[in-house]
């Protein structure tokens, strides 16, 4: 049962209450927006943090393609046989 009380207590105090029971309809409504907006903006955060690691993870496949890359040319110059040719004067 709800009551028609004029005063609203704050939404710190709403949040720590155990049961809906002797809050004003104001008061219930306000808590439910406080824990969609809660909510929301939890699932947009999480969204923003996958994002952030699929980026990151597309930059360490790019990096690794990269160090393979340089690795296989570091080795052909390696293996790379001196030519020398002799000058005659």
């Amino acid at each position: 049962m709800t009551t028609n009380n004029e005063t609203i207590r704050d939404i710190k105090e709403l949040v720590t209450l155990d049961t809906y029971q002797g809050m004003s309809d104001a008061e219930i409504n306000l808590l439910f927006e406080y824990r969609l907006h809660m909510a929301l903006e939890q699932q947009r955060m999480q969204m923003e943090s996958d994002a952030i690691v699929a980026c990151a993870n597309e930059m360490v496949v790019n990096a690794n393609a990269s160090m393979q890359q340089a690795r296989s040319m570091l080795q052909s110059i390696v293996e790379r046989k001196p030519m020398l040719t002799s000058v005659e004067e």
